[in-house]
């Protein structure tokens, strides 16, 4: 289900990316009266834009680059709308109603494709008491030891994290019911107890969203880090987060949301790994 829509954007943008190339004139003189080269490059950008959907498809960060896809139809949508609405007169009615075809397509094909990223970032436990679980999977060179004995040192996380201006240890020295404190260097202000820790493999770290300056939009918040060798010979980092959100609003945005999270916590990974 999630690749359907993206699939159907491909589509939809080589049907018209063939009509703006190779029957460029019919479109000029129907429906566009712009010079034809700008009419085929319009064809040669839906080429590239197809090529782009395909790739995302095909990525490992599908959250990240799908909600780009997404954001770009919608900012498509957006522009195209302003010249229809600016170009009014020099295009016609005929080549106003073709641009207002085409965004309805690509309006909704956007639509379905934004409810598909709700889709897969759904928790998979119906029963849980979260709405979302975000992962992202990104290789690292380091072995899995020199990565967790960087990851392990909770307090140092600020020397990897650009958004984490200060890190300490508020309570124990490491393992299970080990809390740490982060702060953004102004208001934001956010403690993490560790609840479950596998040595050489994993952290699981359960957020209070009480504490006064908490900046994340959720009622309940867990997240962790699970280190794994792949078959292929890659060391591989999983950083995941569980969510319930405090609305409706946060729900709709969490697309977005968790792909600025998970493309932030790439740059993080790779902090570290240079550093271990």
């Amino acid at each position: 289900m999630f690749y359907i829509p993206f699939i159907l954007n491909v589509l939809f943008s080589i049907i018209c990316a063939y009509f703006a190339l190779f029957k460029t004139r019919y479109i000029v003189e129907n429906f566009i009266p712009f010079p034809e080269i700008i009419v085929q490059l319009v064809g040669v950008g839906l080429i590239l834009f197809s090529g782009f959907i395909i790739w995302a498809l095909m990525s490992k960060h599908k959250l990240i680059w799908g909600t780009i896809v997404t954001f770009l139809d919608g900012l498509w949508v957006i522009i195209t709308l302003l010249l229809a609405i600016i170009l009014g007169d020099y295009l016609g009615v005929s080549g106003v109603e073709l641009i207002l075809i085409i965004n309805l397509v690509v309006g909704t094909l956007g639509i379905l494709q934004f409810f598909a990223l709700l889709l897969r970032i759904q928790h998979p436990d119906q029963n849980s008491d979260f709405d979302v679980l975000l992962k992202g999977n990104y290789d690292i060179e380091s072995s899995i030891q020199d990565f967790w004995d960087c990851l392990a040192k909770l307090e140092d996380i600020h020397k990897f994290a650009p958004a984490v201006k200060q890190s300490i240890i508020i309570s124990g020295d490491g393992g299970i019911g080990t809390k740490r404190q982060c702060s953004d260097g102004k208001s934001a202000v956010w403690t993490e107890e560790v609840y479950d820790w596998k040595e050489g493999k994993s952290i699981a770290l359960r957020f209070d969203p009480d504490v006064e300056g908490f900046p994340f939009p959720f009622k309940k918040m867990n997240g962790g880090w699970i280190l794994s060798s792949e078959q292929r010979g890659k060391n591989q980092v999983c950083i995941w987060f569980e969510m319930k959100c405090k609305n409706k609003v946060t729900k709709l945005l969490l697309p977005f949301i968790g792909a600025v999270w998970l493309w932030s916590f790439g740059r993080v990974v790779k902090n570290m790994d240079r550093y271990a």
